[in-house]
Order: structure tokens, then C-alpha cells, then sequence
């Protein structure tokens, strides 16, 4: 019965797409097939249904439910999905789950040859099919770019597993796909998969060529997936830059033809935002400002309405920030106004002409109009806490009280965590990126004052650790050469210690310097004893028991443990005494945020794994037994908390308080 049903989607003649419920019953089988391992017949029954090019007439009469409010019809409830709408959402989402379990069960070469006839079907030759899942942003944070998944990027890992991306690479040649967009992004992103760089500007140049001719939304929001994704590599910026721009102006174009304008998740704010600012990191200013002014814009090409408050998500704020950060002040006042730019000047305490204030700028090896600190507003300044939802909080939690405040805001970061007090309790050392720079390379570390009142950088670097005296910092960089550093705590008088370290941690003796180390088939943790001179392993002579060890560990505060994140769970172990190594949770933990060790009662804070969180939460283990880990009473509600930190009096934490996702 099965093969009869997957029989009659395949007709002679004229290739024309399946129907809406050919498909649905194709999926069924599917869905079927794999819960009863029959994984060839789950895969067949995908790329049989899909092979004709995808879904566009349904056999169903279309059915609006019409509500009425009296004697009239209620047009303010949203019209509901069509068939086609809803198919071309269930697509991806079924081949999505279905992939996970085929990674168990199935050859990758017969995984990537049934999701090619998928992207690329053989009965329409012409064509070639992303199969996004909708780009949606969260309308509270409209600025931020939301991640997208389409089954192209399926393709693109099964074709690289089963090494097969040359050869998808060279049958996007083909001369019936000579003019596609969609084959032209396609083999874009083999190239960013094969790390080939010259093929990626080759790509990048006919993508751009072809951008006059149009592009529908789907190859936009995936243009701007490859061209975020480029860019959080921190390779080939200039890439990154085209590929969002052309995304965005794509996007901003089809919003402005839309009947109904844009929808409120639409990512179009946030990709043309990105783009700027990616078009900043490659100083071309012209062109970023050009795309600040689109940004500012209605679909309709009129002016952005909205009042020049300092809060929440206003595209003028976001804009003034961009601007005035680079301490462009002519393009501010001609794109904001006067009464704008009046406003923004006073508040970034800038002069335009002679006057004697200036933007703070960086002293590190990043010179010139990209220079910037964070914006940094004070927790005593914060009039409520909606205003500020998406953004960054550092906080303070009382443990004995069980209350949190905000310390200060960091409104325009993208990314920020590794808190590190100094030992006056005055100031706190972070890592940051801004939006455009990469996560990893990009991270530079600032220090701020626990008021908010002041903020500097040391430059790039990140996971820093102050020394007991306050008077120097150890930090892991990845230039001008990739390993741990020892700094001044002004950021001179740089010292590299190891190149194949990272996350060096200062012990509270100051005699000691911690660090993860790779050796040939195991991570190790090594240290530095600054009053000898010398290094040893603390990890080398047993049994090579982790295969990964993470950054960010913490010292006990007697100097002599270490308590570390591995591929096992979290551990404690003596450096100085050979002792037995002891795991004190068995589980996934984040690879990144700190951990917090306090003595007296023994106490290890962090943020587990737990994916039924649906976000990063305070945790702590007490004592070195297989409790679970219990939730951090008073922490900040309805936000994604890590990165704690304990000051010295061992009742107080500061913490990295994020937005939802």
C-alpha cells in the first residue's frame, strides 16, 4: 500500500509540482517509516514526493473562518495559514527531524543524495529549493538577527559528511542552473563549508552581479544567514558585508511591495542593522550610513515617526548609538535633525566644533573611526527595567538577602560574560563584542567601574582574571599570537606565558596561574608557578580521563584546588597534591560561562545545561556530594543568568544577565 502511494507521485509527462496533499500523505509515510526504522523508505518517500519542485496548488477548497462581533465581521483577528503557507512551513520542519535520527541510522551518502533531489529536483531542472524555515525576529528585540534553518543547510552538512561537496559544488554548474540566485548561494555556502576562499569571492561577485535582476524573500533571508554566518567566523569581512547588504536591501524591497507592508517579525530591521555595521568593520562609511538611513525609513520611504525617547527598541536611539560611537557628528545631524542630534550630543557629552569634550576611544591596536567603547548606563540611572529588556545587565545578587540590582546596562553589546571583580571590589573586568564583530577574535576586554560611572578597554583579549594585588591581569588573546597573557592592569606591558594555552586564572595567593592546555590526544590543565619559574601539569599523570577541559574554571580560595568543566561534567582536583580526581556533577555544562567557588560553606555556582529552562539560570552545588544542583534564590526573573563571580566578603555575586532568546 505504501509503494502504491509513493508509486502515484511519480506521473508521466509534463513534470508538474505535486499537490498540497500528495505531499502531506508523502510526509506521513515518512514520519511513519522512520518510527518503525525503515529509514530507506522515510528517505524515498521525502525525496519521491519532493523530486517535482515544490507544493503550489492544493485540491482543497480554501476555508477562511469568518468570526463575527455582532452584525459585523471581526477583521482583527489574523488570517489564518493557507495550505500551501502551511505546507511550505511543514517541510523543513519534518525533514529537520527526521535528518536527526537518520544521522543514527542511515549511510550520510544516501541521506545527501535524497535531500539533493529535494534542493535540487531533477524533474524541474531549473530550479533549486531552500526550504527556509520563516526568519522571524522577536518583535522586543527587533534589532537582533534571528537565526534561520533551511534544508539547503542540510544538504550542505550530509554533503560534507559524506564528502561529497566538491562534487554538489560542480553539479551547481550545470547550464539550467547557470541563472539561479538560489544554485549561485547554494554553492556559495559549499565554498564557505571547503574554506575556500577564493571561491568565495567568486561566488560573492556573481550573487552581487545578479541582485538587479531580483531575488525572492526566501534566497534574501538566506543571504543573510551566509553572510552572518561569514561574519562570526571573523574571515573574508568584506564577504560579510556585501552579503548583507544585498540581503537587506532585498528584504527592505520586498517589504515595500508587500500589500499589507511589513509584519512585525519581519528581520528586516535587524538584517539591515547588521549590514550596517558590517559595513562599518570594512571602513566603508558611505555605505554604511546609507544603509542607516534606509533602516530609519517606513517601507513607504517616509521617515521613521518615532519620538526621540532614550529607550527600548527606537531605530532613532539605535541609530544616534551608531553613529556617534564613530564620532561621526556631521552624518548624525543631517540624517537625525537637529532636535535629534541636539539631544544624542548632550547625552555623549560631544561638542561639534571647538569644544573640549570627546568620545572616550580605546587605547589598544584598534585605531581610527571604528574605535569605541560600550555604552554603559548606570543601575541608579535605570527608571524601569521594560525600558531596558533586551538588553545586557551586570548585576549584583545578595545571597544572604536573596535580592539582585542592576550594577549597570550595556545596551549596544552583543555578547558579554567572564565578570572578574577586582580585589577592592571597585571595578569588574568582562569580555565583549559588539554586533558585527566575531564572538571569538573580535572579544576585547573592558573594565568597568561596579557604579557604572566609569568604563575602559585593555584591548583584545578575553576570560580575564585579576591578580590578588589588583595590579596586573592575566587574559587569553588571539593576536598578536594566540595563548594566555599577562598584562599591567592598564593593558601594557603585555607578556605572552604559553602559546598553546588558554583561560589562564590567577590563583587568590598570586603564586599560581591556571590554564587549559592541548596536548596530543587529551586536554590538560596546566599551571604556571610565577615564584619558581616553572610550569607543571596537574592533569598529565592521570590517565588522560578528559578528552576536553573548558576555560573559565575557578581557584578554591585556600590556592589549592581547582574545580573545571569537562566532557564529563564538572570536576575538583588538587594541584599540588597527587590526589583522586573528583566529579561533582555528572552532565552537559555550557562550555563558556565562569564557575564560582566559595569555600566556607563549600559552594560552586554555574549555569547547567538544562534545555527545559529554555535559557541559562543560576545554579549551585554545596558540598562535594551528588545532589542535584539547586536553583540561586533572588537571582533576576525571566532572564538568562551566568557568569557569576564572588566578591570577597563570599555572600555577594555579580552575574551576566541576558534577554530571553
Amino acid at each position: 500500500m505504501v509503494l502504491l502511494l509513493l508509486n502515484g507521485l511519480a506521473r508521466s509527462g509534463v513534470a508538474d509540482p505535486p499537490t498540497v496533499e500528495q505531499v502531506n500523505q508523502a510526509l506521513d509515510i515518512a514520519e511513519l517509516a522512520a518510527q518503525h526504522d525503515l529509514t530507506k523508505l522515510s528517505m524515498e518517500a521525502i525525496s519521491r514526493a519532493l523530486r517535482y519542485g515544490t507544493p503550489t496548488v492544493s485540491t482543497a477548497a480554501a476555508r477562511v473562518p469568518m468570526v463575527h462581533s455582532g452584525a459585523r465581521v471581526n477583521t482583527s483577528l489574523p488570517v489564518p495559514s493557507s495550505a500551501i503557507e502551511q505546507i511550505h512551513e511543514r517541510i523543513p520542519a519534518t525533514i529537520f527531524r527526521l535528518s536527526k535520527q537518520w544521522n543514527n541510522t542511515a549511510e550520510p551518502v544516501d541521506v545527501y543524495r535524497a535531500l539533493k533531489e529535494v534542493v535540487l529536483p531533477p524533474k524541474r531542472p531549473r530550479e533549486a529549493v531552500f526550504y527556509n524555515m520563516p526568519m522571524k525576529v522577536n518583535p522586543l528585540q527587533p534589532d537582533r538577527m534571528p537565526p534561520t534553518k533551511s534544508v539547503a543547510q542540510e544538504l550542505i552538512f550530509w554533503a560534507a559528511k559524506a564528502d561529497k561537496l566538491e562534487e554538489l559544488r560542480d553539479d551547481l554548474e550545470q547550464a539550467l542552473l547557470q541563472d539561479s540566485a538560489e544554485a549561485k548561494l547554494l554553492a556559495l555556502l559549499c565554498a564557505i563549508e571547503l574554506q575556500d576562499g577564493n571561491d568565495l569571492n567568486l561566488r560573492t561577485d556573481d550573487i552581487q552581479k545578479m541582485f538587479h535582476a531580483g531575488m525572492n524573500r526566501q534566497t534574501a533571508e538566506m543571504m543573510a544567514f551566509a553572510g552572518a554566518a561569514i561574519q562570526q567566523s571573523g574571515k573574508h569581512p568584506d564577504v560579510a558585508a556585501t552579503l548583507l547588504r544585498l540581503a537587506g536591501l532585498a528584504l527592505f524591497n520586498d517589504d515595500s511591495t508587500a500589500p499589507r507592508g511589513p509584519t512585525a517579525d519581519s528581520p528586516t530591521r535587524a538584517v539591515l542593522l547588521a549590514a550596517a555595521r558590517s559595513q562599518f568593520a570594512v571602513n566603508k562609511q558611505k555605505t554604511a550610513v546609507e544603509l542607516l538611513e534606509i533602516y530609519l525609513q517606513n517601507p513607504n520611504g517616509s521617515k521613521s515617526p518615532e519620538p526621540a525617547t532614550i529607550q527600548g527598541n527606537n531605530k532613532v536611539e539605535t541609530v544616534a548609538r551608531e553613529l556617534h560611537s564613530r564620532q561621526m557628528l556631521v552624518d548624525a545631524r543631517r540624517i537625525l535633525g537637529d532636535a535629534h542630534a541636539n539631544i544624542f550630543e548632550q547625552r555623549y557629552r560631544i561638542r561639534n566644533s571647538d569644544g573640549d569634550a570627546q568620545m572616550p576611544v580605546e587605547q589598544s591596536e584598534t585605531k581610527g573611526p571604528q574605535a569605541r567603547l560600550p555604552e554603559i548606563i548606570a543601575g541608579s540611572d535605570v527608571k524601569t527595567q521594560t525600558d531596558i529588556a533586551d538588553r545586557i545587565w551586570v548585576c549584583r545578587l545578595d545571597t544572604v538577602k536573596q535580592t539582585s540590582e542592576i550594577l549597570f546596562v550595556l545596551p549596544d553589546c552583543l555578547n558579554a560574560g567572564s565578570p572578574n571583580v577586582s580585589p577592592d571590589g571597585l571595578h569588574v573586568a568582562f569580555d565583549a563584542t559588539f554586533p558585527g564583530e566575531a564572538v571569538t577574535s573580535d572579544k576585547k576586554i573592558y573594565v568597568a567601574a561596579l557604579d557604572g560611572t566609569s568604563i575602559r578597554t585593555l584591548g583584545r583579549g578575553t576570560m580575564p582574571s585579576w591578580s590578588p594585588a589588583g595590579k596586573r591581569i592575566v587574559c587569553s588573546r588571539y593576536s598578536p599570537e594566540s595563548g594566555v597573557w599577562i598584562l599591567r592592569a592598564d593593558g601594557t606591558d603585555a607578556r605572552l606565558i604559553d602559546s598553546r594555552g588558554w583561560s589562564g586564572q590567577w590563583s587568590p595567593d598570586g603564586q599560581m596561574i591556571a590554564y587549559t592546555k592541548r596536548e596530543a590526544q587529551h586536554q590538560d590543565v596546566a599551571v604556571y608557578d610565577l615564584v619558581e619559574d616553572r610550569f607543571f601539569s596537574v592533569l598529565a599523570e592521570r590517565d588522560h580521563l578528559f578528552s576536553e577541559v573548558f576555560g573559565n574554571f575557578s581557584w578554591s580560595p585556600d590556592s589549592e584546588q581547582i574545580v573545571f568543566k569537562s566532557d564529563r561534567g564538572i570536576a575538583v582536583t588538587n594541584v599540588l597534591k597527587t590526589r583522586p580526581i573528583e566529579l561533582i556533577f555528572h552532565g552537559d555544562v555550557p562550555f563558556a560561562p565562569n564557575l564560582a567557588w566559595r569555600q566556607a560553606p563549600f559552594t560552586i555556582v554555574f549555569a547547567p545545561d538544562y534545555r527545559r529552562l529554555e535559557g541559562e539560570r543560576l545554579h549551585y552545588i554545596s558540598g562535594k556530594t551528588s545532589a542535584p544542583p539547586a536553583y540561586v534564590k533572588g537571582q533576576m526573573p525571566d532572564r538568562r543568568n551566568s557568569d557569576a563571580t564572588w566578591m570577597n566578603n563570599g555572600r555577594t555575586l555579580v552575574y551576566i544577565s541576558k534577554p530571553q532568546k
